[in-house]
């Protein structure tokens, strides 16, 4: 992942967006300790950046793309999607669509609010957010934006396998577990979890770009 890339998820509650798909950002982890060392200077300079320039509100965001097909967490087998059998009387109800495919990004806009859980050392930070798009009905949102310079600070050992594995965990690599997940529970959206709109690129108007990930 770039230096100032960040990675969220946006619950989205009146309306869906689907855009082109293309896969999550990587992250490419340090490879020795001249690297770390970079890759480390480089979070604490986004942190104090991030600090040093608040996000006011209302911020405006700008999506650019959306990210789809997750890689599975590590250790987990392939399979089918799961069938998930619940009564009837719990399916969540149905939202119709108020985007298409076919509308450029440039006509939708996604704005934060107010925060909701935010802070240093946070897996994500998470924001009320509203969307409009010209001609057609506005919707609230719930916006988790997964911010790697705010998120816990790595060691070198977490790079050259002296921690059990899994010991630290990048932004985008935890925002595609849970694609991943909400990929596996989708018939449980609305009931037992959120509703799940994807995840996006998104770039805020006074800041660096982000990896954000809407459901």
């Amino acid at each position: 992942m770039q230096r100032g890339c960040h990675v969220a998820k946006i619950t989205q509650l009146r309306s869906c967006l689907f855009l082109a798909p293309t896969m999550f950002p990587p992250f490419r982890a340090p490879q020795n300790e001249k690297a770390f060392n970079t890759f480390f200077a480089s979070l604490k300079h986004s942190r104090q950046g991030s600090l040093d320039m608040p996000i006011h509100f209302p911020s405006t965001l700008w999506l650019l793309h959306e990210c789809r097909n997750p890689e599975p967490p590590a250790g987990s087998r392939l399979s089918l999607p799961e069938t998930c059998r619940i009564p009837s009387i719990f399916l969540p109800d149905a939202h119709s669509h108020l985007f298409q495919e076919t509308y450029p990004l440039a006509d939708v806009t996604l704005t934060l609010t107010e925060p909701l859980l935010t802070g240093l050392d946070h897996l994500s930070q998470t924001y009320c957010g509203h969307i409009n798009h010209r001609g057609y009905e506005p919707g609230d949102a719930i916006v988790k934006l997964f911010q790697q310079s705010f998120c816990r600070y790595p060691c070198l050992e977490d790079f050259l396998g002296m921690l059990p594995q899994n010991d630290w965990i990048s932004a985008t690599d935890l925002a595609q577990q849970e694609a991943w997940a909400c990929n596996k529970m989708t018939a449980l959206q609305g009931t037992m979890i959120p509703h799940s709109y994807g995840f996006y690129m998104v770039m805020l108007l006074q800041k660096a770009l982000f990896n954000l990930f809407a459901s």
